[in-house]
């Protein structure tokens, strides 16, 4: 309606993240349509529609209102309601139920009950539900319905049409199956296209059916694909070795699924596609068993794990290239002492090469197998940068080494692994200077002709190394054109996370609508490629940029949804170290509390974690326990000494480690001199906010510096003095005048008019 669209509207202004909740399933044709108005009007808002369930009280208010202007006995609603336990689509599925059996009737104003409904038996379940509602459809529309199951959530019409031996009504009975809401309109490519409305139903029906009568049917959707279908539609190989596979044509199936995965290891397999290929890879190991050609079962674990390291599912990606490298016979070792003595043993040898020897690398050509246990090696740890990183370090080691004892021109990628030894000693928090002789060294391999085929991947690892040790000039900035080019070749890993780099970058520095470009670029890399790392630095991107801006209930919807999306300990700890962040900026102590015992019991338990994902979490903890002590001091909350304590260990920490994230520095910084000042050591004070200022003026950190200046400001103007060559009138007059050019009121208020 009008006013429900005047609304949303009125929503979306006043929030940059705004969740649709749909009440049921159809209901997502209409939200698209609504999104793409929505972005159209508002391009720089971010909305998200999703399907939840219902809680008791919304429940209970949707089956009043389906049965109002009704005569359903209370008995009943209150039946459907019970089983219901929230789910929409239960109440749909057997309201619909009752409809076809005869026990309910519409009469124009509201569902009246019949004299049927004392005999039937409501669901238990929905699958019951589902069920009853399919066994009741006449036989012809049953087996379109089940036809339909055994191609897929979406259908093409062509497909179903091969399939039907009398094809002449089929399209009066999609009309009938529309109507009955079992099905809805798709347009995904060219033809016409049918959805499942609901997973269920597709789930349910396929189930109702014989195996063998299955096995017929997916061996006439193959016979039907290969007919109707363009073998260039996305997703076409997988789909066929999935049909092929269930319907036991094991010669046709291994054709298509080795063509299936060259297909989803070039580029980022859709969901369905990537079902379908996961689905005939373990018919294929299950069929084969022993008997299975480990070169072959190598080949199909290679290419699994990169497509799903293409769709940004790390997890899942490092399973599948430990299990390529396992038939490869290269295992990774497993077990803590496993782990600290192959470690060891290869830092030693690499280090060695490198500041021993004349020449750190080795003469011999590469094997075709060494080789390939180097690429899934390289492409592993990709993938276990942020989703394992003890075992990261472990293995990226173990590649360097193994990559150093052969000729590097003989290895295609041997400069991008050694810009990726960076990761490990930049990234990792373990030295800069070890981490600028990688990225060194592969320069150096670079112009001395080693074929470098991830020059995007370089750029990158450059830029991270240079954000984090506090060089900030645009001289390791990548253009855009290069990212879009890094993202034809298929390098998602390398696109999503430099976008993702130079948004936080951006964010600190105070170039909003910067930032706001790159969340808009990790958005449309999310969507186009169904990216999950792009989606997910897009929430982090968003997250920072709220609170930077102080817009913090966005903020804590923003962490909220970030931390859901995600089973990741690093990215657990940014979203519980930021949320705890913004507890404290609200006055919240007691969540702030509760998110960073939650952040601190992760980090006790994830075994090593790098410092860009730890500093959130850190930062934070010092500054609930600043603000615990200005409370103990000007409010008698708590003990002061006791505090104190707390924060003398938490202060530590902190720098230690915003020393290696340089743009958690300047906060921290700015918290120390806060802290110092609070203790009545006013010298020392001032020192820290001068290192915050020097800081951020190096880093061009306009937020922050307006901070520091504004509370060194406050300062001088009580004891009089200079900081950094400005007055106390000055520090302030320069505060005031960054808060108002980047719209920061929170802040500006916070200094100039304290409640």
């Amino acid at each position: 309606s009008v006013e429900l669209l005047e609304s949303l509207l009125r929503l979306v202004e006043e929030r940059p993240i705004l969740f649709l909740n749909a009440f049921r399933p159809g209901f997502e044709e209409t939200s698209e349509r609504l999104l793409a108005f929505i972005r159209e009007k508002f391009p720089e808002r971010h909305v998200k529609v999703e399907l939840q369930p219902l809680g008791p009280g919304a429940a209970r208010t949707l089956v009043k209102n389906l049965f109002r202007s009704g005569n359903v006995p209370q008995k009943t609603r209150a039946a459907i309601e019970e089983r219901a336990r929230g789910n929409p689509f239960f109440i749909e599925e057997v309201v619909r139920s009752l409809v076809d059996a005869g026990a309910l009737v519409f009469d124009g104003e509201g569902l009246q009950a019949t004299e049927l409904l004392d005999s039937v038996v409501i669901p238990d379940s929905v699958q019951e539900a589902v069920l009853a509602r399919v066994d009741r459809l006449g036989l012809l529309r049953r087996s379109v319905l089940q036809a339909a199951s055994v191609i897929g959530g979406v259908f093409h019409l062509d497909v179903l049409k091969t399939m039907i031996d009398d094809s002449e009504d089929l399209e009066v009975l999609l009309e009938d199956l529309l109507e009955g809401e079992f099905i809805v309109p798709a347009d995904r490519s060219a033809g016409v296209e049918y959805a499942f409305k609901h997973p269920l139903i597709q789930e349910v029906t396929y189930d109702s059916m014989l195996e063998t009568r299955r096995g017929e049917l997916h061996l006439d959707v193959a016979t039907a694909a290969e007919l109707r279908l363009s073998d260039s539609a996305p997703g076409y190989c997988a789909m066929l070795a999935y049909h092929y596979s269930k319907g036991g044509d094991l010669e046709h199936a291994e054709e298509y699924l080795f063509r299936a995965g060259d297909e989803a290891a070039r580029a980022a397999a859709s969901n369905e596609a990537l079902h379908f290929f996961q689905e005939a890879s373990a018919l294929y190991a299950g069929l084969h068993g022993k008997r299975a050609d480990p070169e072959r079962q190598a080949l199909l674990e290679r290419n699994l794990a990169t497509a799903l390291l293409n769709r940004g599912r790390l997890i899942e990606a490092v399973d599948h290239f430990d299990q390529t490298t396992k038939l490869l016979g290269a295992p990774a070792p497993r077990g803590t002492l496993a782990m600290g003595a192959t470690f060891a043993t290869n830092l030693i040898r690499l280090l060695s090469r490198l500041y021993l020897r004349r020449r750190p690398f080795g003469v011999r050509a590469a094997t075709d197998r060494e080789r390939e246990i180097i690429d899934v090696m390289f492409r592993r740890a990709l993938a276990q940068s942020t989703s394992a990183p003890t075992r990261f370090l472990v293995d990226s080691i173990a590649l360097l080494r193994r990559s150093s004892d052969i000729d590097p021109f003989t290895v295609p990628e041997t400069a991008a692994m050694f810009a990726g030894g960076m990761t490990i000693f930049s990234y990792g928090g373990l030295s800069f200077r070890l981490g600028r002789r990688f990225l060194d060294l592969a320069e150096e391999l670079a112009e001395g002709g080693a074929v470098d085929e991830r020059v995007l991947y370089f750029r990158t690892l450059r830029f991270l190394h240079h954000l984090l040790e506090g060089d900030w000039s645009d001289a390791y900035a990548i253009e855009l054109e290069a990212v879009d080019q890094g993202l034809r070749d298929g390098r998602f890993w390398e696109a999503s996370t430099y976008t993702n780099l130079d948004g936080v970058k951006q964010v600190y520095q105070g170039h909003f609508a910067i930032a706001q470009e790159r969340i808009e670029k990790l958005t449309e890399i999310a969507d186009l490629y169904e990216h999950d790392l792009a989606a997910s630095a897009r929430h982090a991107v968003t997250a920072y940029l709220q609170v930077e801006r102080r817009e913090l209930e966005p903020a804590l919807e923003t962490l909220e949804l970030y931390y859901d999306e995600h089973a990741e300990a690093t990215f657990n700890l940014l979203a519980l170290g930021t949320r705890a962040k913004v507890n404290c900026l609200m006055g919240d102590a007691d969540e702030a509390e509760a998110n960073l015992l939650r952040a601190e019991t992760i980090l006790s338990e994830a075994g090593r974690i790098a410092p860009y994902h730890a500093s959130s979490v850190r930062s934070a903890r010092y500054l609930a326990d600043v603000t615990a002590l200005e409370h103990a001091i000007q409010f008698g909350e708590g003990s002061a000494g006791d505090v104190l304590k707390r924060v003398r260990k938490s202060r530590a920490a902190a720098l230690s480690t915003a020393r290696k994230v340089a743009f958690r520095m300047p906060e921290v910084l700015r918290l120390a001199g806060r802290e110092a000042w609070l203790r009545e050591r006013k010298a020392e004070a001032l020192d820290w906010w001068r290192q915050s200022i020097d800081c951020c003026e190096r880093l061009g950190a306009r937020p922050e510096l307006g901070r520091s200046l504004g509370e060194a400001g406050l300062a001088l103007r009580a004891e009089g003095g200079e900081l950094c060559g400005r007055s106390a009138a000055a520090c302030l007059d320069e505060a005031r005048a960054i808060f108002e050019r980047l719209d920061l009121e929170f802040d500006r208020a916070k200094i100039f008019d304290p409640a």
